[in-house]
């Protein structure tokens, strides 16, 4: 509504004015805000979606996806400067608002010189000026009439702001959406694309890997290892499979496995003291990159062996080599059996043999990580068997024997001395013994 003149001066037409320009500001900020986050994301999902396509086309490297992300940071960048950033810091003086809303109109009341003889002649020119008060004031009354009475909201393009939300608000479905209706590839395209990996796409070719888990192949230090690898075909059968082998020094080397039988192709590694880097392809496909790591294989490096008879008043320690059977002790002898590993195990398996199986328990018992013990009251000859499961690899030992014999007490034996006689007597002689 226009102030009355007579209750209103100048200086609050000239606030006026600015209040209504200042609404206006802020929903032309809040449009530039919709249109470069629309601008934003729509550039972010076009972007991973040519990646997707193209990543799925040609599998790329690991290099050449960093070098994609440099460009799609670069442009993203850019966008958010040049459409989004710089629009909402621009300063939008009142005169510029009013210019800007006249270039998206074609009304025939322009605004931009109605503002500015508001804002220009409300600070009444001095005395000496040549211009006249009166005629200022009159100039500034007809302006912002005529300003007052222009709806400055319906200048606006309020249509684009809903389409520019609508498209920032679609750029964020689509890839949720996608990940719904398609849960693998979005998956896979995740792993490859934000968390590096080189799991490769599904092809027609597809393996399997004996052995395997969380992309480390664990073999014995310094002992051939067996490698298997199944293979499926939905098309053409494969013929062949290769393996690329890197070293941790760098170098390359690239066998062919052999095929076993239909889809079993296997390869026996040398034995190794250092990790390496394997990668298996044939077909149309290859298998995520997976490393060979080499683990000592658990064994037993020392064996106490302690025993009490019942005659025995303290424990006696024996010099104990496994397996050869130096080692005897009499019935109803307590037995104490201590074994330290290499390594940490976490199962220890018993096989028992041998007569003295009733006085034998039926598992040994971890006394910590690398230590088990076994405790018995032994009645006749023995033979153990004590295998090995490694705590971090899984490794499995070789059988360790033990065997511990029965000591048998041997036939009393009596001395006799006898005095006072010689070697012929008669039937009725009495012959003094000791």
């Amino acid at each position: 509504m226009l102030p009355n003149p007579a209750q209103s001066p100048l200086a609050d037409l000239r606030n006026v004015v600015l209040q209504r320009l200042a609404g206006i500001r802020r929903r032309m900020r809040t449009q530039f805000a919709a249109e470069g986050l629309a601008r934003l994301l729509g550039l972010l999902v076009l972007l991973c979606a040519t990646t997707l396509l193209v990543d799925w086309w040609l599998e790329i490297s690991f290099a050449a996806r960093l070098c994609c992300w440099g460009v799609i940071v670069g442009l993203t960048v850019w966008v958010f400067w040049y459409h989004l950033l710089r629009p909402l810091t621009l300063s939008l003086e009142p005169v510029d608002i009013a210019d800007a809303l006249d270039r998206r109109t074609t009304s025939r009341q322009p605004i931009a010189p109605r503002v500015a003889t508001v804002l220009q002649l409300v600070p009444q020119p001095s005395p000496h000026e040549e211009a006249s008060p009166e005629l200022a004031a009159r100039a500034v009354e007809n302006s912002f009439r005529e300003f007052d009475q222009i709806d400055l909201h319906r200048q606006l393009n309020r249509r684009h702001l809903w389409i520019s939300l609508a498209a920032a608000v679609a750029a964020l479905l689509i890839p949720v959406g996608f990940a719904v209706a398609f849960p693998q590839p979005a998956r896979l395209w995740a792993e490859r694309w934000l968390m590096g990996s080189d799991r490769p796409w599904p092809r027609s070719t597809s393996f399997e890997l004996v052995g395997i888990k969380q992309g480390r192949l664990i073999v014995p230090r310094g002992e051939p290892a067996p490698l298997q690898v199944l293979v499926r075909d939905e098309q053409h059968p494969t013929e062949t499979v290769w393996m690329r082998l890197t070293e941790s020094d760098g170098t390359t080397s690239t066998v062919s496995l052999e095929k076993f039988a239909a889809g079993d192709f296997r390869y026996e590694l040398m034995p190794r003291q250092a990790a390496a880097t394997a990668t298996i392809w044939g077909g149309d496909g290859r298998v995520e990159p997976f490393e060979i790591v080499p683990m000592d294989r658990p064994r037993i490096v020392s064996a106490a062996l302690e025993s009490k008879h019942p005659q025995e008043s303290e424990w006696q320690n024996h010099s104990f080599t496994t397996g050869d059977g130096n080692i005897r002790l009499q019935p109803g002898t307590a037995v104490r059996l201590r074994m330290t590993t290499n390594i940490p195990v976490q199962t220890v398996q018993l096989d028992r043999e041998g007569p003295g199986l009733v006085s034998l328990p039926t598992s040994i018992t971890l006394i910590s990580s690398q230590e088990a013990g076994l405790d018995w009251t032994h009645t006749d000859e023995v033979r153990l068997r004590v295998t090995l499961t490694a705590t971090e690899s899984g490794l499995i030992s070789r059988p360790h024997p033990f065997v511990i014999g029965r000591l048998d007490d041997l036939p009393p034996r009596v001395a006799a001395r006898w005095s006072g006689v010689r070697q012929r007597v008669t039937p009725q002689a009495t012959i003094p013994l000791t």
